[in-house]
Parts: C-alpha cells; structure tokens; sequence
C-alpha cells in the first residue's frame, strides 16, 4: 500500500507560500521527513527507460502537477513550486475561456488568419472546428493537433494562478498549442521578446469577471471598449507579424537594408484597415520614414520583378538612391504577394503602365 495523495499534498502545501518557492528535490526532502512511507513506496520503478527511482518521487511530482492544474499551485520558474498568488481585477472567467477561444478559432477559419509561434517562429492556422474541439495546423509540416476546452480551462487557471505572467512553454509544453491558446484566447499575449506570455489590459483597465468586458478606470464607455479590444488584438498580431518579418528578411529592411530592428516596421502591402490580413506575404519589413513614403504612394514595387521606383518628387533626396534598386528577397523562398503589390501599383498615378518598358 503507498502513502495517499492527500498526505503527499497536505505535506506539499504546508512547505510553500506566494513568497516561498521550493525546486521538487527539497520538497523530495520535506516528504522524506515528514512523511512516514509505505513499503510500496520505495518501489523502484524506471523512468523513461533511464533510470529508476522510488515510487513516491513519481507520486510527488503527480500531486504537483494536479495541484497545478487546479490552479493552487504554480510551477514557475519551471523547476520551482509555489503557491498561487491572489489576483484581484485581472482574472481571466475560466468558464469563458472556452467560448472566447472558439469565437476566435471561427473567425481565424473564415479568413485563412495565419499566426506564428513567438520563438520558433513556426507559421499555424485553424484547419477545423466544431464546438468541443479547434484542429491547429502547422503549415511548415508536423502533427496536427486538437485544442480542446480542456486546455483553454486550464490555460485560464494557470495564468490566473501565476497573477498573469507565465515563462513560455509553461502554459502548455506543446508549441503548437501554446502559440494557439496565446493568439485564440482575446486575453491573452506574449510579452515583446516572446518569452513570457501576460494577461493583457495595458492602459485599458483591468479585465472584469466578463472577458469581453473591458472595464474602464473613469466612466464606461462601449464604444471606446470596442476600440480597446481591437486595438489590443493588432497589436497582438503585429507584434507576431514582425517577429515573422524580421527572421524572413534578415532583420534588415527591405527597401534599404537597415538593420536597426527598433526602426523596423511590419508593413501592410494591402493596409489592415482594407481588409489586409496579418500574413508575412501581405507585408513588407521596411524602415519607418520607408514605410510613410510608401503607404503615402511616394514608392511604387513592380509586382513581377519587384523593382523598387520612387515618385519624381524624391529625385532631389537622398532617398533616390533607392530608385531602381530590387526588394531585398526573403530568405524562405516566398516572394511578397504580387497581387496585392499590383492594387498597390494601380493606385499610383505617377507609377509606370503595368506591363510597359519601365527602364
């Protein structure tokens, strides 16, 4: 007979606090001493084919991981254990997080939305869905896999659990369904350097038991909450869209080869507010006065051998040194989107006939 999982966890709970972490060999050692093991304990079982080690250990460290799925414990940084911290205005309605998820999965799926694990940098969509389950896909090849309401539930729990900031690959050890819970779920984000994923309510407000509901610090005000909710999801996915950009080009600009990423920008080749999905071939990675002159029309790229010509008005600049010069190529093989590049060019009155001699 071994020692039940009630002792292991009342054991487990009175040697940590919020403020107390402990890695899983000194809670082994609290165990040991405090505990008084069963023969079937110290059963030595092998582990991963490796090595062995006495049951209890095993035993252990399943407590931890259901007290932490419970959301009573945390397991952050990943080799050390706490308890959860209180959270006050900013947790996330765990019994939502299912609903919101699947609304976000639809509207991914109607649009052929693309998004990018932080790091990895791996390119996933939402192949199929229904409601007990969303098929993510990963466009570079590998396993599908299922989200399921599980996931999100715990995903919500967790995060409320870590008082809304968790390293990455803590929320989930799958990255295919990590980078799915981060973008499908509204509330949640990845901090700017993709190694830490946060409830997201910046300058906003706190997140109220409702988590569509934006609650503001003055008066409330429906339409500026709509605003606050899409601005926090393109910021979100631009974020994402650049980290894409970045790696596909080098980190350089691609119009004049900057390399200074604080000036980079991800530009929509078809703008956002048009329709422009957040994919790297509908985007540009270009400097940011670049990036004015080409949203302003000031810089046409022919779609079929993207070379770059500027306005005439440019040609006492220093940007004329750019005119007639090629897009930098990506280093992935794919090329910007030629369509889109074409209704960019048609709207340039100054642009040469598409199709014509332009040299």
């Amino acid at each position: 007979m071994a020692t039940s999982s009630a002792i292991l966890e009342a054991t487990i709970l009175a040697n940590l606090t919020s403020d107390i972490q402990l890695d899983v060999h000194q809670l082994y050692a609290h165990v040991a001493q405090t505990v008084s093991l069963m023969p079937d304990d110290q059963e030595l079982i092998l582990v991963q084919g490796r090595r062995t080690e006495p049951a209890w250990h095993r035993n252990v460290r399943n407590v931890l991981q259901s007290l932490k799925q419970k959301g009573v414990l945390l397991n952050q940084p990943r080799s050390y254990w706490r308890l959860a911290v209180e959270q006050g205005q900013e947790k996330l309605n765990v019994e939502k997080a299912w609903k919101d998820a699947l609304i976000a999965a639809t509207n991914c799926f109607l649009s052929g939305e693309i998004w990018y694990s932080p790091v990895e940098m791996k390119e996933y969509r939402v192949l199929h869905y229904d409601n007990s389950k969303i098929n993510i896909q990963r466009l570079s090849g590998g396993e599908e896999v299922w989200l399921k309401r599980k996931d999100l539930t715990r995903a919500a729990t967790m995060m409320n659990a870590s008082g809304g900031t968790m390293t990455r690959r803590s929320l989930n050890r799958v990255v295919a369904k990590e980078a799915a819970i981060v973008f499908l779920y509204p509330l949640l984000t990845y901090s700017d350097d993709g190694e830490f994923i946060v409830i997201n309510d910046t300058q906003f407000g706190g997140i109220d038991n409702e988590t569509a509901i934006w609650v503001e610090r003055e008066a409330a005000n429906d339409h500026k909450e709509d605003k606050a909710n899409v601005l926090r999801r393109l910021r979100k996915r631009q974020r994402q869209l650049k980290k894409k950009l970045l790696q596909v080009y080098g980190a350089q600009c691609c119009i004049t080869g900057t390399a200074v990423s604080n000036v980079l920008i991800a530009a929509h080749i078809e703008p956002h507010a048009l329709g422009g999905i957040n994919i790297s071939t509908n985007a540009l990675l270009l400097r940011s006065d670049i990036h004015i002159l080409y949203d302003d029309h000031f810089i046409a790229i022919d779609p079929e051998t993207l070379m770059i010509y500027l306005s005439p008005e440019l040609i006492s600049t220093s940007y004329w040194i750019y005119n007639a010069t090629t897009l930098k190529s990506r280093n992935d093989g794919k090329q910007p989107d030629n369509e889109k590049l074409y209704q960019h060019w048609c709207q340039i009155d100054w642009a040469p006939i598409y199709g014509s001699d332009t040299n």
